[in-house]
């Protein structure tokens, strides 16, 4: 197994990433340097190892892809529930911010089991991944750090997701969503095809 400084994507990593879109006239795509704050500062700090790197993210998105294609909600089973998230709190956590949220089902209800939200995360490390701190209660479900959920919980028509990316076996174009407080559509991502972005 490799230690974490080979395999998070370094300030080095992403200079050289950098030279080479620019090498190309490809824009740094803003949403990629959001997401680096999945990654504490602390663990940012190793040689441009781009190989490592793109072997355990490419490891964690299989490993998310073929969770979301099992199906089931069962205790044991890796997916989870379809459900809606409600900002409720947030305060500070051990790394930045710990965000809370209502877990809900599709219909308002609770959920069968809210701990298996966790299996959203499996691209980011999951629960081997110190810096989420997901944990769960009956109606519940907190996380340090998150992207996309961490932002003002209400939009203007109450209705839409506040999640700048999506993943889902289902189809979400067209959905209503809110990224960094602007109102939009989701879009297929182009990368795969079960993510969609808040565009």
């Amino acid at each position: 197994m490799t230690d974490l400084a080979t395999t998070a994507p370094s300030d080095a990593w992403i200079a050289q990433a950098t030279q080479t879109l620019n090498q190309f006239g490809v824009a740094v795509n803003p949403l990629s340097l959001k997401l680096l704050a999945l990654w504490p500062a602390a663990t940012r700090t190793g040689a441009a190892s781009a190989n490592n790197f793109v072997s355990t993210l490419t490891a964690r998105w299989n490993e998310q892809y073929n969770c979301e294609l099992r199906g089931g909600t069962g205790a044991s089973n890796c997916t989870a529930e379809q459900h809606l998230l409600t900002f409720k709190s947030s305060a500070a956590g051990a790394c930045d911010t710990v965000f809370t949220f209502d877990a809900k089902n599709t219909s308002g209800g609770n959920l069968l089991h809210p701990d298996q939200l966790k299996n959203k995360l499996m691209f980011v490390g999951g629960s081997s991944n110190p810096y989420l701190a997901f944990s769960s209660t009956g109606t519940t479900v907190s996380i340090d750090p998150t992207y996309g959920l961490d932002e003002d919980p209400n939009t203007s028509t109450g209705s839409c997701s506040v999640a700048c990316t999506k993943m889902s076996a289902t189809s979400q174009l067209g959905k209503c969503c809110s990224c960094n407080g602007k109102t939009s559509t989701y879009a297929k991502s182009t990368v795969n095809a079960m993510t969609y972005l808040c565009q």
